[in-house]
């Protein structure tokens, strides 16, 4: 009976894990953009388009922080910048960087917006922050996770969405005639939905939010997948 039970339980696992991720692989190939007024999500299903929400951020204690920090330094792989050298320096950033988010004491403000999204299978949820100053590009990558979450602290840059249906095109030099362009400004959410693709470009001083998370039967998956 044990055995059963044993053999039971590892179907199940089995059918939990290829049922999420063929779900979380799907995608609309006539997605638009759609645009909301607020934070009410419907968690309990899953959201196949493109959202830019409107969402008014606390930032004041990021403004302290880099004001009183200038010497504080963040890595990007071998480059590492000092928070004054956004005083002094031009076409600079500091891109998806943990220990930045969590400096700046904004893990209470991520936890809110980002359960909006969760379900009850909800797992390994992770934050991020971004730094960019003047004409930075940052290359398109893919979403890897369920839940995928851009936000605009200060400032303003531009950010492409393209379609998964696109994915044989963005090896092209020009690939932004594929994309949905979006002016990102301060006080929004971009939620991204999984396999799209995103790209970023700023000209001006910027600070973003990151958000991410996936599922217990998602995780292991996400983490090494192409």
């Amino acid at each position: 009976m044990f055995d059963i039970l044993i053999q039971l339980s590892f179907v199940f696992l089995v059918i939990m894990f290829t049922k999420n991720i063929m779900d979380m692989k799907k995608y609309n190939d006539k997605s638009e953009l759609v645009v909301l007024k607020d934070l009410d999500i419907d968690r309990d299903k899953r959201i196949m388009d493109p959202l830019l929400i409107d969402y008014k951020f606390d930032t004041k204690d990021i403004y302290e922080y880099i004001k009183n920090n200038p010497l504080k330094h963040y890595c990007n792989g071998d480059m590492c910048l000092r928070l004054s050298d956004f005083d002094t320096l031009n076409d600079v950033y500091i891109y998806k960087n943990d220990e930045l988010h969590k400096d700046l004491n904004i893990k209470n403000m991520s936890e809110n917006i980002i359960e909006k999204f969760q379900n009850m299978y909800s797992f390994n949820s992770k934050y991020y922050c971004s730094l960019l100053k003047g004409i930075v590009d940052i290359k398109c990558e893919k979403n890897r996770n369920n839940i995928c979450i851009l936000g605009c602290l200060h400032g303003s840059c531009t950010v492409y969405l393209y379609n998964p249906k696109h994915k044989s095109m963005l090896k092209e030099d020009n690939i932004k005639k594929y994309g949905i362009k979006i002016d990102f400004e301060m006080d929004k959410l971009l939620y991204i939905p999984s396999e799209w693709y995103y790209s970023i470009h700023n000209t001006e001083n910027s600070v973003l939010l990151h958000l991410q998370c996936d599922t217990y039967f998602t995780s292991l998956y996400n983490e090494y997948r192409e």
